[in-house]
């Protein structure tokens, strides 16, 4: 009996209490039966084994002293089930919070940690980043490889921002292609440099394609906002950082300025509106053509600047830049989006998009001085270029002065199949094919535009 009782009611003071109740004077009428307390306790069976059982005591109500019979009930296939019923809904539940291709958090999720991380930054008053995050080139890896492999590659991203993020931070897959991150107890004090050491952490990674074998890079753009910001609450900073990821994908003050362009030239020239169009729809095609138009259109207008060419020329430039690979619109899909190098017949079709985009261009009245450009863009000083093949200053300066934009922007910006170049790398090639591919007054005025630029982004 002193066995089953310690086994019932293991805590000595419990026990402790029982006794003394037993001894209390009874108010209760005699024969009447009261319960006095229960307690659930594991126990060992003979055979070793562990059953869960409820001990209670009950007084008997007879006279002082009172007697209490203790009485065991096996409660332990009940256990089990509600045991088994919570593990069941503590699954459920954390699956409802993760995206099954990740295993990151969900959307959902996302935004109920940002409500709690939020609340305590407020409470502890210190700061939280929220940095949006988007892959450039996913719809390449869906197209050319189908969504078996876009799948993996939002798999490698996962990954990576684990590696890179600390155990408290929060990191979910937001929809799609985009991803987002809670980073609370941020010591940086500017999202630009949050944004700067993230890039950094997130640069070279890859996808590996047996066939043909090469390493496809990923890309990603991102943006970053700290909370807490002013009067601005934390769904305002999670607005904002997706802005600043939107500004990061389109090119920022390049694209601000090619869209003032834009604007002008569609009120100036009925028309514009229609080939700015069809320039969308190549990027459509190939993702970059729009951005690399851009590019093209802020190198342009370095050369000429530096050379103090008026602002009558740059116009003319800024609107040749944008719409120099109009022609593109007629060239195969398979060929824009091949990755790797092109086969011969390949290469003659592409080689086709200068003439095919000044007819088009040509069409428009109001964009004759374009037509130089967009035709020779691709002609070399050394007359090994196309499509005429023509030598020296036989190619018109603004066509000039457009092969060199066009050679650096092709370099250094991101394709889905390859890395962009360094810009060190990139203006010494550039260097030294002046004379040969490239005229050397347009060369010579394109690096020291870039000297100027180092030296004033040294100086801020």
């Amino acid at each position: 009996m002193e066995e089953w009782w310690r086994l019932a009611f293991p805590d000595p003071s419990y026990r402790a209490r029982i006794v003394a109740k037993s001894q209390e004077p009874h108010e209760q009428a005699p024969n009447e039966h009261s319960a006095f307390e229960s307690l659930e306790v594991t126990v060992k069976c003979k055979d070793g084994s562990d059953r869960i059982v409820v001990g209670s005591a009950q007084s008997l109500g007879l006279a002082f002293p009172q007697i209490f019979v203790i009485t065991f009930n096996d409660i332990t296939e009940r256990k089990l089930v509600e045991q088994e019923k919570e593990r069941l809904l503590a699954e459920a539940q954390e699956r409802a919070d993760l995206d099954p291709l990740t295993g990151l958090l969900n959307h959902r999720a996302f935004y109920n940690r940002l409500d709690l991380e939020a609340a305590r930054s407020s409470r502890e008053a210190t700061n939280i980043a929220i940095v949006m995050l988007d892959l450039d080139n996913f719809k390449f890896f869906n197209d050319i490889y189908g969504h078996a492999t876009g799948d993996e590659v939002l798999q490698i991203v996962a990954n990576k921002l684990k590696a890179v993020s600390r155990s408290y931070d929060t990191i979910a897959r937001f929809g799609g292609d985009e991803f987002a991150l809670l980073l609370p107890g941020i010591e940086e004090s500017t999202a630009v440099a949050i944004e700067s050491r993230l890039r950094v952490a997130l640069h070279g990674l890859f996808y590996h394609v047996e066939e043909p074998d090469a390493s496809i890079p990923i890309s990603i753009s991102l943006g970053a906002a700290l909370f807490p910001d002013g009067d601005a609450n934390y769904r305002e900073v999670l607005q904002k950082a997706d802005e600043r990821l939107r500004w990061s994908k389109t090119g920022g003050e390049v694209e601000a300025s090619a869209q003032r362009v834009r604007m002008d030239a569609g009120k100036q020239v009925r028309g514009f509106s229609m080939l700015d169009a069809l320039v969308t729809a190549v990027d459509n095609k190939d993702r970059y053509t729009r951005k690399h138009s851009e590019d093209v259109m802020e190198y342009s207008l370095m050369i000429y600047r530096e050379l103090g060419l008026d602002d009558k020329a740059q116009r003319t430039a800024a609107i040749a830049a944008l719409l120099h690979d109009v022609g593109k619109i007629g060239v195969p899909d398979a060929i824009l989006r091949k990755p790797g190098k092109l086969s011969t017949a390949e290469f003659e079709a592409v080689k086709q998009h200068p003439q095919m985009g000044a007819v088009m261009v040509g069409s428009v009245p109001g964009l004759d001085d374009t037509l130089d450009a967009i035709r020779h863009h691709h002609e070399r000083w050394d007359g090994k270029g196309y499509p005429f093949g023509l030598k020296g200053k036989e190619t018109p300066f603004i066509a000039r002065v457009m092969a060199v934009a066009d050679a650096y922007s092709a370099m250094t910006t991101d394709r889905p199949y390859r890395k962009g170049m360094d810009r060190r790398k990139a203006l010494s090639i550039i260097a030294a094919g002046a004379g040969t591919q490239w005229d050397t007054e347009c060369v010579d005025a394109f690096l020291k535009s870039w000297e100027r630029r180092e030296q004033d982004e040294k100086s801020t």
